[in-house]
């Protein structure tokens, strides 16, 4: 079963795959590690640029985890858990929104899961709706009375200029084609509009040190290093090369500002979220976070 996945991935990883970010040819010898998964391995590389992606992202698609079990996750299925977490992406909708709060106030968060952030707008008084791949994601929101639908972002493109806000949030790393997204939510946004979103990195302290240990162990302690590198994330951004994309993709971007998930959004554990809280301090000390918050703008004229 291994050599089979390995020969199909082999197969398919050929030059027309080119990096989003400056546009150099994948090749083999780009890659970093292999990591296991039930699915069957995965290969790691890093682009000259910085940006590190999935033999997957070569590939154009991974495997789809969204069904009911993907929602037993303790950000979905704990209520303090679910606060913890749309407070933490709440927080920074206001400070981007507050300094220029557009009239209509209609947003559509794209990858809204269950629909919390949606619930958070719906009760600040925006026009908000949410879409998502998962039907079984999408069905649970519906069922607290929630306007969500199962759709794709390519649905976006048949809804130009219509939204002042669009929220994608730990979306962006799991797309296959990230300048179609982006495009995409560029043409659903009505110009002067705001795109906000959440993504991981490859910059932070603990990934650096989970890699460390995973090749000091010769490869035996790949624990850590999947808790970074999870099976469905295609891409892994550094900063400086997400804003870069962003302006060749004719985004004026606005913020960007390093983070970390909440503990209380990500563990039951009360010990495993102190330990976290004393990563995510350290991330902040050395400003090396594992993940990203951005905000752009689309032209108000122009493209």
């Amino acid at each position: 079963m291994e050599s089979s996945v390995q020969n199909s991935t082999a197969a398919v990883v050929q030059p027309s795959w080119h990096c989003p970010i400056c546009s150099a040819p994948h090749s083999p010898s780009n890659i970093l590690f292999t990591l296991q998964w039930p699915e069957g391995p995965v290969d790691y590389f890093r682009c000259s640029c910085g940006m590190r992606y999935s033999s997957y992202a070569v590939k154009k698609s991974a495997p789809n985890p969204y069904d009911d079990s993907y929602y037993e996750h303790t950000r979905y299925a704990e209520d303090k858990s679910r606060m913890a977490y749309v407070s933490h992406l709440a927080e920074f909708f206001d400070t981007v929104l507050n300094q220029a709060m557009p009239s209509a106030r209609v947003a559509m968060d794209v990858g809204c899961a269950t629909g919390d952030f949606v619930a958070w707008l719906l009760k600040h008084g925006w026009n908000a709706h949410g879409m998502d791949i998962s039907e079984a994601a999408v069905n649970k929101g519906r069922a607290r009375g929630l306007p969500l639908k199962a759709a794709g972002i390519e649905e976006l493109f048949h809804t130009p200029n219509q939204y002042d806000v669009i929220t994608l949030w730990d979306v962006l790393e799991h797309v296959s084609d990230t300048k179609r997204t982006l495009a995409a939510i560029h043409t659903a946004l009505k110009p002067g509009g705001f795109f906000l979103f959440k993504t991981v990195s490859c910059i932070s302290v603990i990934e650096k040190m989970a890699e460390a240990l995973y090749r000091l162990s010769g490869g035996r302690i790949a624990g850590p290093l999947k808790r970074m590198y999870v099976s469905c994330h295609l891409y892994f951004y550094t900063p400086d090369g997400l804003k870069r994309l962003l302006e060749q993709e004719g985004w004026t971007v606005l913020h960007t500002i390093q983070t970390d998930t909440p503990p209380a959004a990500l563990f039951r554990s009360k010990l495993m979220r102190i330990a976290f809280h004393g990563i995510s301090a350290l991330h902040r000390i050395c400003n090396r976070n594992y993940e990203l918050l951005m905000a752009c703008r689309k032209p108000s004229t122009g493209i």
